[in-house]
């Protein structure tokens, strides 16, 4: 068993410990499991990712330091930290375009390019003017504003990687990048629209799964 495989099962099991502990609410539990599942992730790039270029090894790891900052700031409970935590996840999401964009070669500004981004902006659009009713004022309003747009630039490089990188690290990238938007829109929906049944296991369950295929796609040759 190779250290990817070996640490593929460990975040597995992480995840679902972590999950179980949102759903019968250990609090300790969750203190615990959450940030080392992002943890995780930092030691294995360290550890396993041997990277061509340094750079982007460094900017990767600093995108998952500010995701666990994001996860500490969420996860408090007895205090609304939601602007830091969103702040957090959006210095990851502009961390992850740069990452992304290193590893396109081609023009994203082409038209072909400019068109795939119709979709994901079109998504983001939608599930803002959405909650948008229910946002508190002016400057969460903004700041969920330039997180949706974010957050759809992201995914948007991720759907780009396809002619620079593997077929299996192109699908993981991207298919982490839509279980991100997936797990962001169930917290939008959630906090600012209505709640949903078992949001947490939800919103874990996809975001845990974002993490994990994000990493293991850039890592991925």
């Amino acid at each position: 068993m190779n250290i990817r495989h070996g640490y593929t099962i460990f975040y597995i099991f992480l995840s679902v410990v972590e999950i179980l502990s949102e759903y019968f609410e250990w609090t300790l539990l969750v203190y615990l499991t959450k940030p080392l599942l992002v943890l995780s992730l930092i030691a294995f790039i360290l550890f396993a990712w041997v990277a061509e270029k340094p750079a982007q090894k460094k900017l990767f790891v600093t995108a998952l330091i500010f995701a666990a900052l994001g996860d500490v700031f969420l996860m408090v409970r007895g205090r609304d930290l939601f602007i830091p935590g969103l702040a957090s996840f959006l210095i990851m999401q502009w961390l992850y375009i740069v990452v992304f964009r290193k590893q396109i070669d081609t023009s994203f500004l082409s038209k072909k390019s400019l068109l795939l981004l119709i979709p994901f902006l079109a998504y983001s659009g939608f599930l803002f003017w959405v909650i948008s009713i229910n946002l508190p004022d002016a400057p969460i309003t903004f700041a969920v504003a330039i997180y949706a747009i974010s957050i759809a630039l992201m995914s948007w490089m991720a759907s780009l990687r396809a002619p620079a990188v593997s077929m299996t690290s192109f699908i993981f990238v991207l298919t982490g990048a839509l279980l991100f938007m997936i797990s962001d829109s169930l917290i939008a929906v959630g906090r600012f629209l209505s709640p949903i049944p078992l949001q947490s296991i939800w919103v874990m369950g996809t975001y845990s799964a974002a993490q994990f295929m994000i990493t293991m796609g850039v890592t991925k040759k």
